[in-house]
């Protein structure tokens, strides 16, 4: 187990300030998370189909998947160059507004006429009482294969932006293999960066395919992790000898997120448990794993280390989960208040 390590708050303020001047560039599937509220009092029927016609009230957009990863680091202060692909449709046209609006330097986010700009859209049912609860959710995501192309220019972009940034962060989104920007050649650029680059962090948040990613710290779930190891979750595994193995796999650093228990950490100076703040209340776990990844990449970038990254990504998450309905971001001053709950 890792040496019991204690953060002062003069030791966090320190990181807080550093994170102010590190520059990140995050490489991933942007997504749009478009919630559409729908007022059942207004509800009409068609005449078409005598079904029931939801009226919408107000419709809100934010930057979902890697979005809202770009979203937490600029929320703490950081600076962020983006490479990722969105379509010439109008919610790529809302991505570009969103990012702008958050001083995002986008200039590697590429435009392509054959890709749908991948799209959580929730509708949201506001009921006569007041009640609000969602409604199926309906995503726009690209099925086929990502163009040759544009797989060589995002490639060529983390390549060209390696020497000039503080660290990458990798969100790789898009279940279906091939059809994002994650794909086997950019898992091959990002091994040759670490490499190239090993001072610089390079971590990666996958949903399905951490197990193929080489020389790169990763990040994920319990479920994400015992997937890697082709372990059954079920089973009920110890997180611990998990984030052992998979560090034993792949000789870098791991952190496998335990909701309300906190983070597993691993790396070469040791493995342990960084307890999570405790919560109470209701509480919207949507966006937690990419704030977590945002406040650890950041403090990472600042010298952290591995635990402390992991205790600042658990402040992080236990701020953001509190905010109900919407994909929540941390700032520096939730995480000190956050923190002096915490100790």
């Amino acid at each position: 187990m890792a040496i019991e390590q204690m953060m002062t708050r003069e030791r966090l303020l320190a990181l807080l300030e550093k994170i102010k001047t590190v520059k990140l560039l995050m490489v991933g599937d942007f997504f749009i998370d478009q919630y559409i509220f729908l007022n059942r009092s207004w509800s009409e029927i068609s005449l078409e189909t005598n079904l029931e016609a939801y009226q919408v009230q107000k419709v809100r957009n934010s930057l979902g998947a890697a979005g809202s990863v770009v979203t937490n680091l600029r929320v703490l202060g950081a600076s962020v160059e983006v490479v990722g692909m969105i379509g010439t449709d109008a919610n790529g046209w809302v991505m570009q507004q969103l990012m702008d609006e958050l001083g995002i330097d986008r200039q590697n986010l590429f435009v392509h006429g054959s890709i749908q700009t991948p799209t959580y859209i929730k509708p949201m049912m506001v009921e006569g009482d007041g009640h609000m609860h969602e409604l199926n959710r309906m995503d726009i995501k690209n099925r086929q294969p990502t163009p040759p192309e544009l797989v060589l220019r995002m490639n060529q972009a983390v390549i060209d932006r390696m020497a000039e940034v503080d660290g990458v962060l990798v969100n790789d989104q898009v279940q279906e293999a091939g059809c994002g920007v994650a794909t086997d050649s950019l898992r091959e650029v990002l091994a040759q960066a670490a490499a190239q680059y090993a001072e610089k962090p390079i971590w990666v948040d996958s949903r399905e395919r951490a197990a193929l990613f080489r020389q790169v710290g990763l990040k994920m779930n319990l479920s994400e992790a015992c997937r890697a190891l082709e372990v059954d979750v079920e089973i009920n595994p110890d997180p611990a000898q998990i984030a052992r193995d998979l560090f034993a796999h792949n000789h870098q650093p791991v952190l496998i997120t335990l909701g309300e228990k906190g983070a597993c950490f691993c790396d070469q100076h040791g493995c342990g448990i960084q307890p999570a703040p405790k919560v109470t209340g209701p509480i919207d776990v949507v966006g937690a794993g990419d704030s977590f990844l945002a406040a650890m990449g950041c403090a990472l970038c600042a010298g952290a280390s591995l635990q402390e990254a992991a205790l600042i990504g658990n402040l992080a998450a236990s701020v953001t989960i509190q905010k109900i309905g919407t994909t929540g971001s941390a700032s520096p001053a939730e995480l000190l208040t956050a923190f002096q709950k915490y100790s």
